[in-house]
């Protein structure tokens, strides 16, 4: 039996669904190189979790003390665990069909480069969900030492003494809201009495035509679990956006879990109708787990019928939060934009 079209797809998005975007603005003190083989991206969560570890752990200046998150007494105190959603850190169990906790947060960076030249700015934006906004502070100071400490090595012709060590960076800014305009962090301090709003779809230049193809440009790697590699129909896409979003906003903003069962109608265009794509992979590494891998995706272009324009909503709020795997490290973030007449 088929699924009764929707007018729009925001029933799927849950009341009480928060997210809060932040844009980081860095001044590069010294050339940078990220090795090709790495997503800058992901290198920017790597760097950025150290940092966090450094920033808020009481036993990281105690080496001997030092021992495992997962049996810590601060466990569930500590923003480390929280943010980087390790074990039992949790506040809400993990329903039963998921196997991993998402981070409560994604770095958006889809324009970072493998190499910077001093002088040169380095931006890139992070969306936190819910109540992970209460480690506003810690996550600030957090980046403020990721700059201090550096990401990535030197230039091979650099000076020898230095070569191979990481390179700094400074903070310059760091801005919240609807478009990220509203100031947190300037001139080398946090700036008090800053409420942070939350973000809401910035509205589309105009209505859109029921009646027009809509794009969506993939673009940083869209990677998906190996039994649905190459599924980028709208069914799948409806489905998994659906699921990351029920899925955070029941952990970190305290909504019930309610998976949806809509299905994409066979009139409403399942399969794009053009693909321009490309596939990438990059090195990668897990702190979580202790791990090194491989991740593979798609980046380039997905050309849809009008069926799509039904679930606009759905898929510009999960273009935000990512999709796919790999999320927090920059993965899976797309755009949706209907092209010119």
């Amino acid at each position: 039996m088929k699924t009764k079209p929707v007018k729009d797809s925001s029933y799927l998005i849950p009341d009480g669904f928060r997210l809060y975007r932040l844009r980081f603005l860095f001044r590069v003190a010294a050339p940078v190189s990220i090795p090709e083989k790495y997503f800058p991206a992901d290198v920017i969560s790597g760097a950025f979790g150290q940092a966090l570890k450094k920033t808020v752990c009481l036993m990281h200046s105690y080496p001997s003390k030092q021992m495992p998150c997962g049996t810590c007494m601060l466990l569930n105190q500590c923003a480390f665990p929280k943010l980087m959603a390790l074990p039992g850190s949790a506040v809400r169990p993990l329903p039963r069909k998921y196997r991993d906790h998402p981070k409560p947060f994604v770095i958006s960076a889809p324009h970072l480069k493998h190499k910077y030249s001093a002088d040169e700015t380095l931006t890139f934006d992070m969306t936190l969900v819910g109540d992970s906004l209460e480690y506003l502070a810690d996550i600030l100071r957090a980046m403020t030492l990721m700059g201090a400490d550096g990401v990535g090595r030197q230039k091979p012709n650099a000076v020898k003494r230095n070569a191979g060590h990481p390179l700094v960076f400074t903070m310059a800014s760091a801005v919240n809201g609807a478009g990220a305009t509203f100031p947190l962090y300037a001139n080398g301090s946090l700036l008090p009495g800053v409420e942070p709003i939350p973000w809401t779809a910035e509205p589309l230049e105009k209505a859109p035509n029921r009646n027009k193809k809509t794009e969506i440009a993939l673009l940083t790697p869209l990677s998906l679990p190996e039994k649905h590699a190459g599924d980028f129909s709208l069914n799948h896409l409806v489905k998994i956006a659906s699921s990351r979003i029920q899925l955070l906003s029941y952990l970190y903003c305290g909504t019930e879990m309610q998976e949806s069962n809509h299905t994409v109608t066979d009139d409403e265009g399942v399969e794009p109708d053009e693909t321009v794509l490309q596939e990438v992979s990059y090195a990668c590494s897990s702190r979580r787990y202790d791990n090194r891998y491989r991740i593979s995706g798609n980046t380039g272009l997905l050309t849809f019928g009008t069926g799509i324009s039904r679930y606009l909503a759905l898929l510009r709020t999960a273009g935000i939060i990512h999709i796919g795997l790999s999320t927090s490290a920059g993965f899976g973030h797309f755009s949706i934009h209907q092209p010119p007449e």
